[in-house]
């Protein structure tokens, strides 16, 4: 059921789609597991249709397009937003797929950050052990990212270029302090995620330019992280407001830094100004003081997933939020 998520219709309820699969389930039970064997089995019960049975021949024909360059050519990493916005365009354009980059396809820890190469999905991200050691929750947090289908497609890199003010992943390195690596024509630059927002849905990209690599700082001794969205759905939705947290502590406990980052309320992500905080204990009066400075900060809209003063609201019971998680409240990640 997992690997159907986001891809059928809900309006008949997913009971009777469960009560299906476990129909099918219990009529194919016991069917050989050799892919071959598999097929012919399922064309031979009307699961599949018959055509299914030449797939395998007619992939194997087929010859791979040769690279376009890239200087002519539309970039495009998983293309699950770019296909969507602009179909037409793209039919007409040479395109050049960063998937089939390996230089890109990597996850990897350099000292005290994290690169992850530009062609990595979400999915491969988010199962990642090198990730999974070192940033545990974000293995849970992407599961509301988008469905299985999306996230073994879209790339954490198109995700953040992508420029959505209310995407989960741009949240969540926000408030990690992400910083992005532009390749080009002239070289490499290294960008913060906090300064590549110009305005909405407008970057620190040029023509030709390319998220290479994202490199996120590990979270050093005495940090917690937090993650929390608000939507429609708990799931497979877009966020009505979303944030996330980064703080660390002195072994006194009072602050020594604190980054939230927060979507839906602006129209980039937006990254909160609370140095002044620093230096204070995260008591119930500095929370409170907290969650008032974001709420004073956002400037929301009003639109269909909720009106500005709502928006506002719901910013400052994500704030008071992260400060209640255990992880954040000083107990064991």
């Amino acid at each position: 059921m997992d690997a159907l998520d986001g891809n059928i219709c809900r309006c008949t309820g997913y009971a009777a789609i469960r009560n299906a699969a476990r129909a099918l389930c219990e009529k194919l039970g016991g069917m050989n597991d050799a892919p071959a064997e598999r097929l012919a089995a399922l064309i031979g019960s009307g699961v599949v249709p018959g055509y299914f049975g030449g797939i395998p021949a007619r992939l194997a024909q087929l010859r791979a397009a040769p690279a376009a360059a890239a200087k002519d050519a539309v970039l495009v990493a998983g293309g699950t937003d770019l296909f969507v916005q602009r179909p037409e365009q793209l039919m007409e354009s040479e395109l050049c797929f960063l998937s089939k980059r390996p230089d890109l396809d990597y996850v990897r820890v350099e000292g005290d950050v994290l690169r992850v190469g530009g062609a990595v999905t979400i999915e491969d991200f988010r199962l990642s052990p090198t990730v999974r050691r070192h940033f545990p929750a974000l293995e849970r947090d992407f599961l509301l990212h988008s469905s299985a289908i999306l996230r073994n497609k879209a790339t954490l890199a198109g995700n953040v270029v992508n420029a959505s003010p209310i995407g989960d992943a741009t949240i969540i390195l926000l408030a990690l302090d992400a910083r992005l690596v532009i390749a080009g024509e002239k070289g490499s630059r290294e960008v913060p995620l906090s300064k590549f927002y110009l305005g909405y849905k407008k970057t620190d990209l040029a023509c030709g330019e390319l998220v290479s690599e994202i490199v996120i700082p590990l979270l050093p001794a005495g940090a917690r992280y937090s993650f929390e969205k608000v939507s429609n759905r708990t799931t497979l939705d877009i966020a009505a407001v979303n944030s996330a947290l980064r703080v660390s502590t002195s072994p006194d406990g009072t602050i020594t830094d604190l980054r939230i980052s927060a979507g839906g309320v602006a129209a980039v992500p937006l990254l909160l100004h609370l140095d002044s905080f620093k230096g204070r204990k995260p008591d119930a009066a500095a929370i409170e003081a907290i969650a008032k400075a974001a709420e004073g900060e956002a400037r929301p809209i009003d639109d269909i997933r909720g009106s500005a003063a709502y928006k506002k609201l719901l910013l400052g019971r994500l704030v008071r939020a992260h400060f209640a998680v255990p992880a954040v409240a000083g107990e064991a990640v």
